[in-house]
């Protein structure tokens, strides 16, 4: 173990109040994964991940009551203090005698890379290691966690981690990983909403023409991987995408494209042809809006709930591409 004062000099503003919530409520907690990474790579973190002993339900009450801004995400509360941090609430079986220590340790073992499994308790000012990820962060290494029988079951998406970590500056793996048959195997169990959320990250990386590029070089078809059926999609989906890919890399990070507009541009070709059903003049309408989510919405990354306010924008940035269709750099 490790005591470290520089992360603790560098929390966000604001984060003592999400501790003092921790504290009065007596839960536990960690700060998790890349936020430790980019810290200690002398990066700009985008965003903290959190792991709780503390249900969501207490949460979602606390933190409003403290003054800090949180929102339901399904999976993880996101809370923001000068950068978004994702709030995931660990399972606990006190029945058991199971201790928020042991519910850590079996969701590190279940993670992507060993430089991902670093954990800060800020109380205690005591960075853990238990993969020994300090090591391969120094050398710039992306070593799995998990073996080759887990990765189907935990990390199905692990190739699409892996060339997006690739893309950053200086990282390196075994080449024997990067064309590991089970891996590539493994990616074809990743649940569709999943592998869309993954896949816009690699788009949003600054390399994703690149990491098409490479995903193409080692038999990945982005068409199939983002569920498209085969009567939707042209045969030049993929040459379009590396088309806007680059076009994407030329964005700066001020200025990223959104989720939704993504989106557009990526089912494209299945939108339109849904949307071939209906008048232009019922853009808007209750039963186009049903269709496209019927047939699209399990590959959204975003909560049911959130869905239809999240259709109207991807519509708006689509009508918004149709105007421009002249300019696009996919037509």
């Amino acid at each position: 173990m490790i005591a470290t004062q520089n992360l603790l000099s560098a929390l966000p503003p604001g984060f003592a109040a999400l501790q003092n919530v921790f504290r009065r409520t007596g839960y536990s907690y960690l700060i998790i994964g890349g936020w430790i990474r980019d810290q200690l790579l002398g990066h700009s973190p985008r965003d903290l991940d959190l792991l709780t002993s503390a249900p969501a339900s207490t949460l979602l009450h606390r933190l409003p009551a403290a003054g800090i801004p949180v929102r339901d995400a399904s999976i993880v509360l996101k809370a923001t203090l000068g950068i978004e941090i994702d709030i995931a609430s660990l399972e606990v079986d006190v029945c058991s005698g199971q201790t928020f220590d042991e519910a850590v340790a079996i969701d590190l073992a279940q993670r992507d890379f060993t430089l991902n499994t670093l954990c800060l308790d800020p109380e205690r000012g005591i960075l853990t290691d238990p993969y020994n990820g300090l090591a391969d962060l120094q050398q710039h290494l992306l070593r799995p966690v998990l073996s080759e029988h887990a990765v189907p079951v935990y990390q199905p998406h692990l190739l699409l981690r892996l060339v997006r970590f690739l893309a950053r500056e200086g990282f390196i793996t075994d080449p024997q990983l990067l064309h590991a048959p089970w891996l590539l195997a493994a990616l074809q169990h990743t649940p569709a909403a999943r592998a869309v959320a993954e896949y816009c990250k690699l788009l949003q990386c600054g390399r994703a023409h690149w990491c098409i590029r490479q995903l193409l070089d080692l038999g990945v078809h982005s068409g199939n991987l983002l569920k498209i059926p085969l009567d939707f999609l042209p045969a030049n989906y993929e040459a379009r995408l590396l088309h806007f890919a680059a076009a994407l890399d030329t964005q700066t990070p001020q200025a990223p494209v959104g989720l939704h507009q993504l989106i557009a541009e990526l089912y494209r070709p299945w939108m339109d042809g849904l949307l071939a059903n209906f008048p232009t003049s019922t853009q808007h309408n209750p039963a186009m809006m049903a269709a496209l989510d019927h047939a699209i919405g399990p590959c959204l990354p975003v909560s049911a709930e959130r869905r239809p306010a999240f259709w109207r924008a991807i519509l708006h940035a689509r009508r918004n591409t149709l105007q421009k269709a002249t300019a696009s750099v996919l037509i």
